[in-house]
Parts: structure tokens; C-alpha cells; sequence
């Protein structure tokens, strides 16, 4: 992938004036540019589109970012031959985004994207395929709260990406070309060692033509998700969540209902002194499928 970078979503500015490096985030939201702020930190081409000033003091200004990714896939007798067969084909995805601080305590971010299929035999396997062109995240961060060190509450309103511990359960569906988009709102508390979202959305469905994705009808998606230090387990961190999903119209096997699911869920993980990495995330999921229970 060939990847140019945009601006962060962070209350505060990065306390190392003049980064060696700056990496490129799973939520591109969360890229911090602020330090360009500083003309002697800008080392890069591209550092004048990463922080565009809007005003004398840089308080108000604009980044621009985006990638492009382009994957060749072929595969010898799929599903053991149910599904049609053909030559290697591509997949392409196209991103832009732009993202607007109108001082410390206002920003809207605004991503577009473009997925495209080139000689599938069968054609794109929908969703994640194709979606020729679309809003992937629109929204506005309202700072509620903003305290230094690092105290922060934000209410976040629009479409969004969401993405949450090791995106087993929550992610922007980064392997396929299309990404997963949420309407909605969404509240962030930020004290350092605490972290807590809450947000209730709706899944955005993707259609493969231009501007017509919409939210799905009838599926709400809600939940919160809490991070803190575990000091019990060297490097350690602790996340507790709830996740609820509910769906009017679902499909399955035994028939066609109302879904209603709920999860428990914690997750501990972290990296210890040896080197190891640990990650383990028992859930409990409960809720119905017409008058039957679920549970696991």
C-alpha cells in the first residue's frame, strides 16, 4: 500500500516537539500533525499538507491525507469449485481525507473512499468489493471538557469508523476494499490512564454505485468500552465492554426474526519485559432470536 498522511483527532498536542517519525494509524483520525505547527519540525514534502494553517497562531488549520492500496488475488478452485473460476483480478481502494480544526475544542473530519473490481469472474462479492464512491466518515468533535494534562470529554456526531481491542469483534473491515462505516454519536472520556467510549449507531450499508450508502434500516449497534492499566500483570492492560446489537429483520437457518444480542466482554492484554505478547478476551454473549434465548 502507498500511504500519505493527515491530521490527528487528540485534545492535546504531542509533548516531543519535533517526532523522529510519525506512524500511520488504524483509525486515521487518531494521527496526531500537530507539531508541524513548528516550521523547524517540517523534514517531510508532504509536511505542507499535513498542517495547513487557517489563522497567525496555527490554532485553526487543515490536514489532508490518504492512501491507496491495490491487491492482485487469485485462487485455485474456491469453495472446492462452488464458486466461479477465472484469471487473477485486482482490487483497488482510494481514500482522501481532510481534517478541519477550528481551534482547540471544534474539528470535523471527512474521509471519501472508492472501491473498485477489475475481471472477478462472478463479479465483486458485495459488500466489500466495490462501492465506486461515498462519504466513509463525516463528523464533528465537540471538546466538552478539556483540562491539561490530559482531561477530555468529546462528543463525537456523524459517520465514523469504529474499532475496539484487537478488532475481533469491532473493526473497519480493513482486509477487504470497502471499509465498515457507523452512523452516529459517540462520547469520549480521557483522563490517560482511563479510557472510556460510549456510542450508539447504526452499521452503514454499503451499495456499490456513487453516494448511496445509508445507514441499515432496522440494525442499531450500541456499547462501551472501557481501557485501563493493570499493574497486577507486567505491561499489562485491562478492557471491560458491553456491546449490544439489534437487528428487526435477520435471517437464519431456523428462520427470519428480531435479533436481539448482547455481550460481556474483557480483554487482558499487554507486552512483558521478556518480550512476550499476551492477549486473552474471554465474552459472554446473551439476548433472543424471536422467542428463543441466545446464549454463549
Amino acid at each position: 500500500s502507498l500511504l500519505w498522511a493527515a491530521q490527528p483527532v487528540t485534545a492535546f498536542a504531542q509533548t516531543n516537539p519535533c517526532p523522529q517519525s510519525t506512524d500511520y494509524k488504524y483509525l486515521r483520525y487518531d494521527e496526531d500533525y500537530q507539531y508541524l505547527r513548528n516550521p523547524a519540525c517540517k523534514a517531510d514534502a508532504l509536511d505542507a499538507l499535513k498542517f495547513v494553517p487557517l489563522n497567525a497562531d496555527g490554532s485553526a488549520y487543515v490536514s489532508f491525507g490518504g492512501e491507496v492500496r491495490e491487491t492482485i488475488e487469485h485462487f485455485n478452485n474456491p469453495t472446492w469449485g462452488q464458486n466461479p473460476q477465472g484469471p487473477p483480478y485486482s482490487l483497488e481502494r482510494y481514500m482522501a481525507h481532510a481534517d478541519l480544526h477550528f481551534g482547540p475544542r471544534v474539528r470535523f473530519f471527512l474521509q471519501f473512499k472508492s472501491g473498485l473490481e477489475f475481471g472477478r469472474a462472478g463479479g465483486p462479492r458485495e459488500p466489500i468489493d466495490k462501492d465506486q464512491f461515498d462519504v466513509n466518515q463525516g463528523f464533528l468533535d465537540v471538546a466538552l471538557v478539556q483540562r491539561r494534562p490530559r482531561t477530555s470529554l468529546i462528543l463525537r456526531v456523524g459517520r465514523q469508523e469504529l474499532a475496539y481491542g484487537a478488532t475481533r469483534w469491532v473493526s473497519v473491515r480493513e482486509g477487504p476494499t470497502v471499509h465498515q462505516a457507523f452512523d452516529g454519536v459517540k462520547l469520549i472520556f480521557d483522563t490517560g490512564p482511563w479510557s472510556v467510549e460510549a456510542f450508539a449507531t447504526k452499521a452503514v450499508q454499503t451499495s456499490p454505485g456513487i453516494l448511496d450508502d445509508a445507514p441499515q434500516p432496522g440494525r442499531a449497534f450500541w456499547g462501551v468500552y472501557v481501557t485501563h492499566p493493570f499493574a497486577c500483570v507486567p505491561g499489562g492492560h485491562l478492557d471491560v465492554y458491553y456491546f449490544g446489537l439489534e437487528h428487526s429483520v435477520a435471517h437464519f437457518n431456523q428462520g427470519t426474526g428480531r435479533e436481539l444480542r448482547q455481550s460481556l466482554g474483557t480483554r487482558l492484554w499487554g507486552k512483558s519485559t521478556n518480550g512476550w505478547d499476551y492477549d486473552v478476551e474471554p465474552i459472554i454473549q446473551f439476548g433472543s432470536f424471536e422467542t428463543g434465548g441466545v446464549r454463549g
